[in-house]
C-alpha cells in the first residue's frame, strides 16, 4: 500500500492543518489489492483527498503524524476494519516515533480487529531512527499489524525494518527492468515474506505469477 497521498496542486501547511482539526472527511477513494489465487480484493489502500498533498511535504512539521492518526479515525468508523485489511503508507520516522504503539491503542482496539493494518514504510529518514524504532515494530507486530517495505528501497531502509517486515512491495517495471530484483524477490519470498507487485497490466499476469509464484497480492496499473 503504495497508497497515493498526492494530486494537484500542493496547499499550505496551515489549510492543511485548519482541515486536519475539523471533521471533514480526507478519504476520497479505496484502491484494491487482489489475491493472486483467488482472484478476490483482499487489501485496500486509502486514496486521499487532494489537500494531504505528497507526504514529504509534512516530515518537518509533524502534520504527517496528525494526518495518519485522523486517517485511523476514519477508517475506524467506517468500519472498514471489519471488512478487509487495510494498508497506510507511512516514513520510517513515523514509525520510530516515541510510544507509537500506546497512540494508536487510543483510537484502536486491536483486540477485537477482524483484519490487521499494514503499514507500508517508506524509507525517508537519513540519520539514525533511535532506540524507539526495534521497540515499536515489535509492539506493532504483536497487536497483529503487517509492516511492508519497498523492494527497490532496500539500500535506503533501516535493518530493522527489513528484519522486521513480513512482506516486500515490489513495481513491476522495477522487476522487468531489473533481473536483480527478480533474485531478490526470490530470496524474500523463500524467507516467508509475503509479495506484492504494484502496476501489473493484465497480460502481465502470467509473468508476475512466474516470478511471485501462485501465492501473491497484486494490482492492476
Amino acid at each position: 500500500m503504495t497508497i497515493p497521498l498526492s494530486v494537484n496542486a500542493p496547499v499550505g501547511q496551515s489549510e492543511l492543518l485548519e482541515r486536519l482539526l475539523h471533521p471533514t472527511p480526507l478519504i476520497k477513494d479505496f484502491h484494491y489489492w487482489l489475491d493472486s489465487q483467488s482472484g478476490k480484493r483482499v487489501i485496500c489502500s486509502v486514496e486521499l483527498d487532494a489537500l494531504c498533498t505528497k507526504i514529504n511535504t509534512l516530515e518537518a512539521t509533524g502534520l504527517e503524524l496528525v494526518l495518519n492518526l485522523r486517517l485511523l479515525q476514519e477508517i475506524i468508523r467506517m468500519d472498514l476494519l471489519e471488512i478487509t485489511p487495510v494498508m497506510l503508507s507511512i516514513t520510517d520516522e513515523w514509525l520510530a516515533y516515541p510510544d507509537l504503539p500506546e497512540l494508536l491503542d487510543r483510537i484502536i482496539n486491536f483486540k477485537q480487529l477482524t483484519n490487521p493494518i499494514l503499514l507500508h514504510i517508506i524509507p525517508e529518514q537519513k540519520a539514525s531512527l533511535g532506540r524507539h524504532l526495534k521497540t515499536n515494530i515489535k509492539n506493532l507486530k504483536s497487536r497483529g499489524c503487517s509492516i511492508v517495505i519497498d523492494g527497490c528501497s532496500l539500500d535506503r531502509t533501516d535493518n530493522h525494518i527489513i528484519r522486521g517486515c513480513d512482506g516486500i512491495m515490489y513495481e513491476m517495471d522495477e522487476l522487468i527492468a531489473k533481473p536483480e530484483n527478480q533474485e531478490q524477490l526470490q530470496i524474500y519470498r523463500n524467507g516467508g515474506k509475503f509479495i506484492q507487485i504494484a502496476g501489473v497490466k493484465p497480460e502481465l499476469l502470467p509473468l508476475a505469477r512466474q516470478l511471485a509464484g501462485d501465492d501473491f497480492y497484486y494490482s492492476y496499473q
